[in-house]
């Protein structure tokens, strides 16, 4: 099943960039997800994969220490530093796409919304992004940070829990609604 879902994956980012003429075409920043880096092998081949038909070198966006910062880090830090270092990319100056996986939709958002004086987004594409919310840690997940978020869910909405995991920003428990407006601080600010 993950075979055919990432083969229909690459068909719709390879039909979305083989769509627009090379002589139209910008360049491109991919943000990975949770747990994610740009040098891992899976970011890499796909922002590899997506400079092909773009007829643009693509370039990943990592946001501090790749996995630890996309674990640790609050996403209003790194929409922040994604917004930085956004402006700092001249190739970038008259205009781009974004390709966001997974949380990094989340950090993609937060650039698109709150970077002031940025260069203009064209394009957003968004690979599984936890756009709503989740309301609860995955069945299956047995990491370290797993067991610390299982941990923390109790408590998600504390400030503690917000200012140091990622997840926290965007932990929506849909019985508990208006403790999410009133504590969250990333996902109902966007």
């Amino acid at each position: 099943e993950k075979s055919f879902q990432r083969s229909a994956l690459l068909v719709t980012l390879s039909l979305f960039f083989f769509s627009i003429p090379v002589s139209l075409s910008v360049p491109f920043v991919l943000f990975h997800g949770f747990g994610g880096e740009c040098f891992n092998d899976k970011v890499s081949n796909l922002t590899h994969f997506l400079t092909n038909p773009s007829g643009y070198p693509g370039t990943c966006v990592e946001i501090g220490d790749g996995v630890k910062d996309s674990l640790f880090m609050p996403l209003r830090q790194q929409a922040s530093i994604a917004c930085e270092k956004i402006k700092q990319m001249p190739e970038l100056s008259e205009g781009y796409n974004i390709v966001a996986e997974s949380q990094g939709n989340l950090v993609a958002r937060g650039l698109i919304e709150f970077c002031d004086n940025a260069p203009p987004v064209i394009n957003y594409v968004s690979l599984g992004g936890p756009h709503a919310g989740v309301a609860a840690i995955p069945e299956g997940c047995d990491s370290a940070f797993c067991i610390l978020m299982k941990a923390f869910f109790a408590v998600i909405y504390s400030d503690f829990a917000q200012d140091h995991t990622a997840p926290s920003g965007y932990v929506k428990k849909p019985m508990e609604i208006k403790n999410y407006l009133e504590h969250s601080k990333y996902l109902p600010k966007l």
